[in-house]
């Protein structure tokens, strides 16, 4: 009888995934993002993964590898996987981003110059900017932004924030209530009533 492997054995799953703008491709039942060389960007792309790592291929080229990660909703992310390290690659960038929503407000440009110093990887939040440009085109410009204002004022920045904001129409001004004055009645009873028990 032969040496038992040295690994463990793990079952293999395959998926046919398409490289999406920001770098990336998202594995749904991890629901965590991964990332792959930019060159790839909107290519189909095979995927083999296990319990404990990801392979992806291109062509029958192996172009990235990583951990899986299990953090949801999260990115998985090689620095030199990105097109914001190459300079000649501007189609996705902070820049490029902030010069669209230029074109519909300074507000909404200003939003979106404040979610990239956020510390995050540029790619990371290309997908929110989408969705920000994305409503810029279907919501009313000026509820859009009270929507980011108010996103600014309490420095949370999200496009899932800025969408339930207009959903909810939490962007119209609510007015304090104001102070109103008692009505006069003669059940009211004075100061000099209550002296008299003293």
């Amino acid at each position: 009888m032969g040496k038992l492997p040295g690994e463990r054995f793990e079952l293999r799953h395959y998926a046919r995934l398409t490289v999406a703008k920001n770098n990336h491709i998202y594995l749904a039942r991890d629901n965590h993002y991964f990332s792959v060389p930019y060159t790839l960007i909107g290519q189909r792309v095979k995927v083999i993964y296990t319990r404990s790592m990801l392979y992806v291929f291109h062509k029958g080229e192996r172009v990235a590898i990583h951990s899986r990660g299990f953090n949801q909703g999260s990115y998985s992310t090689l620095k030199e996987h990105l097109c914001s390290q190459h300079q000649h690659y501007r189609d996705r960038s902070p820049e490029y981003y902030r010069s669209k929503a230029a074109q519909h407000s300074k507000v909404l440009s200003r939003y979106i110059s404040l979610l990239f110093k956020q510390g995050k990887i540029p790619e990371q939040l290309y997908r929110t900017c989408d969705g920000l440009l994305a409503l810029g085109r279907k919501v009313d410009k000026e509820r859009l932004e009270k929507a980011c204002n108010t996103a600014m004022e309490y420095k949370v920045y999200s496009y899932t924030f800025i969408k339930n904001m207009l959903e909810n129409n939490m962007t119209e001004a609510t007015a304090e209530p104001s102070a109103r004055e008692l009505p006069e009645h003669g059940n009211v009873r004075g100061k000099t009533y209550y002296d008299q028990y003293q």
